[in-house]
């Protein structure tokens, strides 16, 4: 990947103007942004040129033919088995499940999924969908990308309820790839949420129309 500078840091506290000033960048230099970032007061974005992307299908999404394959990305970036990384996810939503309050958006489930891609997988991406009759299907990927390979999701009923992932670099805004998932999964996916560091972007389809909400969670803001 690229990287490329947008700008001091000063000038993009609003994340709408950041957004739309990502979204121009891939528009004029007909890119892919994957990842941004702050370092020495400025703005960086790391992507990829726009033309090696492929529709994403029903059981590969979050496919990048640029991505190297030599096995499964969550064989090939970390040795912790699935169980114990998707151990609190799992029990946090049996929870929710039980109480009837199984809401995706749960600052619990939400805590735990960040919690197993930045603290126990140190900070690799992690995926998860829940299929209508509630289930879960889950991996893990590299620091900046999430794939379903050597997944097995059989028996995923849709319409999808809800796709969940996280950014552990930090910011959480939908990137081109996640852009692509969406305008795919668009007609069987019901909600989508992307995860950052004390924050999280949630997508969702209504009746008539679809909603776009930035939730932030700090000790205190500034007023």
């Amino acid at each position: 990947m690229k990287r490329y500078e947008v700008g001091k840091v000063i000038a993009y506290k609003d994340d709408q103007v950041l957004n739309d000033k990502l979204d121009l960048m891939e528009e004029e230099l007909d890119i892919v942004i994957e990842q941004v970032y702050e370092e020495g007061g400025y703005i960086f974005a790391e992507g990829y040129e726009d033309k090696v992307i492929e529709p994403i299908t029903y059981q590969s999404g979050f496919f990048r033919p640029s991505e190297p394959k030599s096995g499964p990305l969550n064989q090939r970036f970390t040795d912790v088995e699935p169980e114990v990384w998707q151990a609190e996810i799992k029990e946090v939503w049996k929870h929710l499940l039980f109480k009837g309050e199984d809401d995706p958006s749960n600052q619990s489930f939400i805590d735990s999924i960040w919690n197993a891609s930045k603290n126990i997988l140190g900070g690799l991406e992690i995926s998860v969908i829940i299929d209508r009759d509630g289930k879960l299907f889950m991996n893990s990927g590299s620091p900046g990308y999430v794939e379903y390979g050597g997944v097995n999701v059989a028996g995923m009923k849709i319409p999808l309820r809800c796709w969940i992932h996280t950014h552990p670099f930090g910011q959480a805004f939908w990137s081109g790839t996640d852009t692509n998932t969406l305008r795919n999964w668009r007609p069987i996916l019901e909600q989508a949420i992307v995860i950052g560091n004390q924050e999280y972007l949630q997508w969702d389809k209504l009746e008539k129309k679809e909603v776009m909400t930035k939730v932030v969670w700090k000790d205190q803001f500034k007023l």
